[in-house]
């Protein structure tokens, strides 16, 4: 992991080493078109008298050629400098990304004592509108070993109803195409399920057994308002 965060690392910074060069040579390359062009005949043309009213007559002759001469360069720097905030802003929300999916995959392979190593791995929920919520989850199987793991999951959902505590399984609950029930996987399976909540229904906690075959059951408490994803 530390390999993978490095060559991003450097990643990022050949590429913004790349923008600056590419940047300052256009510029460059600018400046020196200006100043192989030839001066305007007003600035080459002596300046009669002396004293100060020589420097009278050079100080009105410059104000004349510094717009004109400088305004293109002024214009491509701002544009440069436009462009690389917007190269880098680009490159650290990639950097942002990228960091996001090592903390995904760093989780997945952190084992705990579980049997066969199965947890659950990023379960939340997020609104999709004042009823309906969207449940998932990640099955996840850690350690060293290699071979297939079978078996089920199900969850429930335990919640109060005025003054009773109901507890209702997500089977109950659905309202859109049911989620897998069994699991075979190697390292880790996907789960979703999108749910509709009664009125007057107020979730407390969400339960979850999983059931490996040949193995003890592994039961999973987690307060549901822990659950809701950031948004």
């Amino acid at each position: 992991m530390r390999r993978v965060g490095s060559a991003i690392t450097a990643a990022v910074l050949a590429a913004l080493t790349g923008v600056l060069g590419f940047l300052l040579g256009e510029h460059m390359g600018a400046l020196q078109a200006q100043r192989a062009q030839p001066l305007p005949a007003a600035v080459i043309a002596p300046v009669t008298g002396s004293g100060e009213a020589a420097e009278v007559e050079a100080v009105a002759v410059a104000p004349g050629l510094a717009p004109a001469g400088c305004a293109p360069a002024l214009a491509q720097c701002r544009e440069a400098r436009i462009s690389l905030r917007d190269s880098v802003a680009e490159l650290t929300s990639e950097q942002a990304e990228l960091r996001a999916e090592l903390e995904f995959y760093r989780g997945l392979m952190r084992a705990d004592g579980d049997s066969e190593g199965l947890r659950l791995h990023r379960v939340e929920w997020s609104a999709l509108d004042s009823e309906r919520v969207l449940l998932r989850a990640v099955l996840v199987r850690a350690g060293p070993q290699n071979r297939v793991v079978e078996g089920t999951l199900a969850m429930r959902l335990r919640g109060r109803r005025g003054d009773k505590v109901v507890e209702t399984p997500i089977s109950e609950l659905l309202a859109g195409p049911p989620p897998a029930e069994r699991f075979r996987l190697r390292h880790f399976q996907e789960w979703e399920a999108e749910l509709r909540l009664p009125r007057g229904f107020t979730p407390e906690r969400l339960i979850a057994t999983i059931d490996p075959r040949g193995a003890a059951p592994i039961v999973k408490s987690m307060p549901w308002a822990d659950l809701e994803a950031e948004r």
